[in-house]
């Protein structure tokens, strides 16, 4: 599988931090965006970088906050979560439009695990 590009720069400082961040409130609710591909399908925003996901926090996720994920919780706690969720990953790219790709879940993870694993 060819990377896009939000997830060829998610995943280079991804083996850098070997964390990301989600968006969860109070209650351990992750924020969610509709699916621009798929009809009835949510997707879940995640970003490298903790300031950039503290600035998507306004509007209808004004109660959300950045998140910190590490590859145990990961494979623990958030990976069976959302694949019983049936969701996708948006990987929010690093540059100024702040744009986002779609991924299937086991595509974002299999990128993190070899990611860990060229180091």
């Amino acid at each position: 599988m060819s990377q896009s590009i939000p997830l060829q720069q998610f995943v280079e400082q991804f083996a850098d931090i070997q964390c990301f961040w989600m968006l969860t409130d109070a209650q351990d609710h992750w924020a969610t965006l509709e699916s621009e591909r798929y009809m009835n399908t949510d997707v879940i925003p995640v970003w490298c970088d903790k300031e950039a996901a503290a600035m998507a926090c306004e509007g209808d996720w004004k109660n959300f906050r950045p998140r910190v994920i590490k590859m145990p919780k990961w494979f623990s706690v958030w990976l069976p979560q959302l694949t019983a969720a049936d969701v996708l990953v948006g990987v929010v790219s690093t540059d100024a439009e702040s744009s986002m790709d779609e991924i299937e879940l086991t595509d974002f993870t299999g990128a993190l695990v070899r990611a860990l694993g060229a180091e």
